[in-house]
């Protein structure tokens, strides 16, 4: 983008939308927030799709818009044409296998046909299959997702652990209590203290990651 001209506004913020992996499924943050709040992981990861695809169509319009109100942040540059059976194969070859696999594991649960961790593991076999097909698959490759898996599993599990931990001592010592109470006793309506709390997160967690370690 930077090679095309693009200015930093424009090629960072589209960069920065793929944060909605954090809604759209298969998400791993979804799984752990139902891990710590006790709800239903099929269903939280349900309800991410119409919100993260409602975040994604507001993201594709504010760029739209904004690189043609101000054409200088994304100047246009030539496209090679490319035929559309060269178009067809490559989809067929490259975006309906890797739909499928997404489709193994959110459409599984969509339809309740298998558990989250059913979809999963058909999700995981899928992805091996697929590999095998393209001839991917080898010893560094399984050797590679093994320990990939279990990085991802032991900080998942560090992070419930944590959370777990700091709510027991929460729960143990008042603090949640107090701070219920406290805040049910303001003379306020709750759409206040939400947004309260919403402005605390805007503006101090870019405020924290500039604190200097």
């Amino acid at each position: 983008m930077e090679n095309r001209g693009y200015k930093y506004p424009i090629s960072i913020g589209s960069c920065m939308s793929g944060g909605l992996a954090m809604i759209i499924p298969p998400s791993a943050l979804a799984v752990i927030l139902g891990a710590v709040a006790k709800v239903s992981v099929g269903k939280i990861l349900i309800g991410g799709v119409i919100p993260g695809l409602l975040l994604g169509a507001l993201y594709a319009l504010y760029i739209i818009l904004r690189s043609w109100l101000q054409p200088s942040i994304a100047p246009g540059y030539e496209v090679t044409a490319v035929p559309i059976s060269e178009k067809l194969r490559l989809t067929f070859k490259y975006v309906i296998p890797l739909g499928g696999v997404i489709f193994i594991v959110v459409g599984l649960i969509f339809f309740g046909i298998a558990t989250p961790t059913e979809s999963a593991a058909m999700g995981a076999l899928a992805t091996y299959l697929l590999a095998g097909v393209f001839k991917k698959f080898n010893l560094g490759l399984l050797k590679k997702s093994v320990s990939g898996t279990l990085s991802i599993s032991v900080m998942m599990f560090m992070i419930l652990t944590g959370s777990l931990a700091f709510s027991q001592i929460l729960a143990f010592s008042g603090a949640t209590a107090g701070l219920v109470e406290y805040a049910s006793s303001l003379k306020v309506h709750p759409i206040i203290l939400i947004l309260v709390m919403q402005l605390v997160v805007f503006y101090w967690g870019p405020l924290w990651s500039l604190w200097p370690s």
